[in-house]
This record gives structure tokens, sequence and C-alpha cells, in this order.
């Protein structure tokens, strides 16, 4: 459904799967679409890939690396010189290893930070945090700014391996399990965070949303998943 008049919404991870389908059908309806990729030659094949299909999509790109805090600073920086009014924080872009993989990744810049962790909640948590301010702004009753941070229902299944509430980048030993047990911790954060953002964002005019795409095997977020036998 198309979300009333045109609207400035930046879609993360937009260069393939669920990312670029939400950005082309957004372009479609319209909008002023601005999409995150981590390097200039994903940007520029996501939007001439876009443009096949809506030639006259108002859309750019800004590069942005999740696990890297100043990176999603540069990002923020670089949108609000546009002079673009943010409507909609569309948070989509996600990381899964291996479902047996058991080597705990780290950020580029940062051993301490898991890698999944990082990219799938904190990253998020950060951009969004530093958006806040732009989504108030053109809040209204009547057209409310939106958050959606693109989660999992995996999060709702027993899982053997614990949630680590004190210890979120399993850094401390045996605490890391699998490939699994990190992507569906990381949701599960994603999830607590995205229930107090709306809890505190109540009056705001901001909405969140957290939801919930299906397993779609054509999305490269489960490019590994082929190598670890359980596809």
């Amino acid at each position: 459904r198309q979300i009333m008049s045109k609207q400035v919404i930046i879609v993360t991870g937009a260069n393939s799967g669920v990312g670029l389908d939400t950005a082309t059908r957004l372009c479609s309806m319209g909008h002023d679409v601005v999409i995150s990729v981590r390097d200039s030659a994903k940007g520029v094949a996501t939007i001439e890939t876009i443009r096949k299909t809506v030639p006259q999509a108002t859309i750019m790109y800004i590069t942005m690396e999740l696990s890297d805090p100043q990176s999603i600073r540069d990002f923020v920086t670089q949108f609000k010189e546009t002079g673009k009014q943010l409507n909609v924080l569309i948070n989509n872009a996600g990381l899964f290893k291996r479902f047996d993989d058991k080597q705990r990744y780290t950020a580029r810049n940062d051993p301490a930070l898991e890698l999944t962790m990082v990219t799938n909640c904190m990253g998020p948590f950060h951009l969004t945090n530093l958006l806040l301010d732009d989504l108030k702004a053109s809040a209204s009753p009547s057209v409310p700014s939106r958050i959606v941070n693109v989660s999992s229902m995996i999060t709702s299944k027993r899982q053997s391996a614990p949630f680590y509430i004190d210890d979120l980048m399993l850094a401390q030993p045996g605490s890391h399990v699998n490939g699994l047990h990190t992507y569906r911790n990381s949701k599960l954060a994603l999830n607590l965070w995205s229930n107090q953002l709306a809890l505190t964002l109540a009056g705001t005019n901001v909405v969140v949303n957290t939801v919930c795409p299906g397993f779609i095997p054509s999305t490269n977020l489960g490019r590994d998943f082929r190598s670890s036998g359980c596809m």
C-alpha cells in the first residue's frame, strides 16, 4: 500500500534481495529513496538495476559499513548534507553466517565486536539514534514517521544455546556456539531494542515496526548456507 504522499525513505542493504525489491517498489510508488551500500560499485549497479524497472526513479546511494561506527556517522553526515527531510528509515541490512560455523567473526575495525551482532543490531541502533531528530521533525499525527526493523521469526523458536544479555558480543569462552546462534541472538536483541524504542517514542508520532519477511532463498543473506549443508 502506498505511504500517502511522496516521502523520503532510507533503505539499508538495498543492493540485493529484500532490500533491492523494497527500494524498487518504493521508487515505483513515487517516493524519494536513499539506499545504503557497502561500496560505490554496488551503489551504481543497484541504481542502474532499479532504473531498468523504474526509469523515473528518484534514488541515490550513500556508502556505509554497519559494523563501523565511523562509517555510520559519515553516512548520516552525507544524508543531512542533502537537505532531505527523512520520513521513513528501513533497517534492512543483515548478516547470517553459516548455520554450523563455529568461528567467531569480528568487526573489521574492532575485534571486541562480534560481527553478526554489530551488523544486525548495534549498527542499526547507532544509525537510528543519529537520525531520530530528523524523523521526529518530519512526523505529524496524520502522517507519522516510521522506523522499520527487519527481524526474523527464528527468535521465537526454542534454542539450546542461551541468549547472553551480559555478553552480547559473545566474547567469553564457550559463549559462541555457531552461526545460527549468533544470528538468533542478534535478531532477539534487535526485537528487544525495538520494543523499548517504541515505548520511548510514544507520543512523538514516530512509529516503530519490527517485521519478518520470511525465509527467502534468493536473498544474499543466505549466501553461506549452501556450503554448510543446510540447503
